[in-house]
């Protein structure tokens, strides 16, 4: 791990945290940014945690580059303008500005709903306000200004010895917001890590919580385990955490299904190795497409499966290609893919 450094933050984001530090705000680069900064890795969507409340940030720099995209929650977009080239318009003058999402430090309320806080109040120092977020590695705060990494939660220790932990505890994290569970497994395959125990021991005792999260943002999650270097990781994880179950139930029923002498594994081992030796799609809209298709590609057998003739402890699995597209048809609308989506996945598990 390595400390960020000013020269890392694109330009137009420090202008934002600096303006705000000579205005008295304390401001800091958090979350995902800074957590992959610290792993030298390129980083995007630079978000900014202030002292500052909306009302100061409008006051600061002016109504005309403010955008109250969630005031009430504390957040506003500011426009900044974007470093002059050669033809540009004098800045103020019709020039291009860069949005910078900036939020105030905040403390949250009741979760009732298992996704948002029924209620928020602002805080004035950054501790308090990573003390709010889900994993240790996202509670990481970077000052381009002062060159300062804050980091109260040791999430640096965690990456270093390869943990995806909970912010606090692990059961108040899930329950205030039931995706949470699956990010951490989204975590672990896309950086190669592993759940901390404490962390993965809280997943039983919110799975209802989870059961409130929407289909699309469940679908989002499970797009972007498929699209990680080794789903494999994220796989297992689902199995081992009873979320595979919740979230794609038919695909269960192939652990443990036995095939027959041509085949090494079970229905699901299969499924899984498949899918880490499908590609990514790069240049097409649904990247994942065909790691979704292997994914679904035998989840018919389990309900096919018929003893083969001949063969004690092997199966047969007819038709399955026909009932597979069925079932995959269900899934895409229950997981609420595009048409387009479903027709192209069905069309690759029924052929």
């Amino acid at each position: 791990m390595q400390k960020p450094r000013p020269d890392d933050v694109p330009q137009h984001i420090r202008q934002v945290i600096t303006t705000l530090a000579r205005a008295g705000f304390e401001s800091w680069l958090v979350g995902g940014a800074v957590r992959d900064l610290c792993r030298g890795r390129p980083a995007k969507d630079f978000d900014v945690a202030t002292a500052a409340t909306p009302e100061e940030m409008r006051r600061v720099f002016g109504a005309r580059r403010t955008i109250p995209t969630g005031e009430k929650h504390g957040t506003m977009t500011i426009l900044v303008d974007r470093p002059s080239r050669v033809g540009d318009p004098e800045p103020g003058h019709g020039s291009a500005r860069e949005p910078v999402e900036v939020t105030t430090f905040r403390g949250e309320g009741t979760y009732t709903d298992g996704r948002r806080p029924d209620s928020i109040h602002f805080v004035r120092t950054i501790v308090e306000d990573l003390a709010r977020r889900d994993f240790t590695m996202n509670a990481l705060a970077y000052d381009p200004e002062r060159d300062e990494l804050r980091d109260p939660f040791e999430g640096l220790v965690d990456l270093e010895r390869g943990l995806v932990r909970a912010v606090g505890d692990p059961v108040a994290r899930f329950s205030e917001d039931g995706l949470r569970a699956l990010r951490a497994v989204r975590f672990c395959a896309q950086h190669d890590l592993v759940l901390d125990p404490a962390t993965e021991a809280a997943f039983p005792a919110t799975v209802a919580v989870f059961r409130k999260v929407s289909a699309e943002r469940v679908r989002d999650e499970v797009l972007k385990i498929l699209a990680a270097p080794r789903p494999s990781i994220g796989l297992a994880l689902l199995v081992r955490t009873g979320l595979l179950v919740e979230i794609v139930p038919e695909l269960a029923e192939g652990i443990g299904t036995v095939q027959n002498r041509h085949h090494a594994h079970d229905v699901w081992q299969h499924t899984v190795a498949c899918v880490d030796a499908a590609r990514l799609l790069p240049d097409d809209p649904s990247p994942w497409l065909v790691r979704m298709a292997a994914l679904l590609h035998d989840v018919a057998k389990p309900r096919t499966a018929a003893p083969k003739e001949g063969a004690p402890g092997e199966f047969t699995f007819f038709k399955h290609d026909l009932v597979g597209a069925k079932l995959t048809t269900a899934i895409c609308e229950r997981l609420k893919l595009s048409n387009r989506d479903r027709d192209r996945l069905t069309a690759l598990v029924l052929n």
